[in-house]
């Protein structure tokens, strides 16, 4: 009692979108757990599939709205090179080979209306039909979860880095939570 677990700790690796769901499953049995109440709730799923038409899909191939582009494989380091130390396999992808993919992985634009995406957020962060709204809120603390890699966010300025002074790097972040200093 009292232990959660979500994501692939749970299951093993599996896709993103079941461990964002698995989070959110795992967030809503913490939440009944602390009021009380009774762990045995079957949470309701939407199963819609959507069905897209060949002819719809051939008309995008033909306008090339749809683009066929190989996937990047991530690098590996050589067998001889990593069978006496616990580095990384992987090397992961660069910069560019991360844009590149991701644009082959979005860039077919066909979303398929099915809503699934608003479903499976369970919190209510998706709305399709939502307009632009400014929200202040007052909050206590604010929890960040950063990669093992530093993000930039001097690249994208919308995030207010260097403009506003409640806005840190997870590396000053870092240092502002260390017993050791320097706050």
């Amino acid at each position: 009692a009292g232990v959660f677990a979500a994501g692939d700790a749970v299951t093993g690796t599996a896709f993103v979108i079941d461990a964002v769901a698995s989070g959110h499953k795992c967030g809503n049995a913490v939440h009944r757990f602390l009021r009380g109440e009774d762990m045995d709730v079957l949470e309701p799923r939407d199963n819609r599939v959507a069905h897209i038409p060949t002819e719809e899909l051939q008309q995008k191939i033909r306008t090339g709205k749809i683009k066929f582009a190989a996937r990047i494989n991530e690098s590996e380091i050589p067998i001889d090179q990593r069978k006496n130390d616990f580095a990384e396999v992987q090397a992961g992808l660069t910069l560019e080979q991360a844009m590149t993919e991701a644009k082959r992985c979005l860039s077919c634009g066909i979303c398929s209306e099915c809503n699934t995406c608003v479903t499976e957020c369970g919190v209510g962060a998706i709305n399709l039909n939502m307009s632009g709204k400014v929200h202040n809120l007052d909050v206590g603390a604010v929890v960040l979860a950063p990669g093992f890699k530093t993000y930039h966010a001097d690249i994208t300025q919308e995030f207010g880095l260097g403009r506003f002074p409640n806005v840190v790097t997870s590396l000053q972040y870092e240092r502002l939570l260390s017993a050791s200093g320097p706050t």
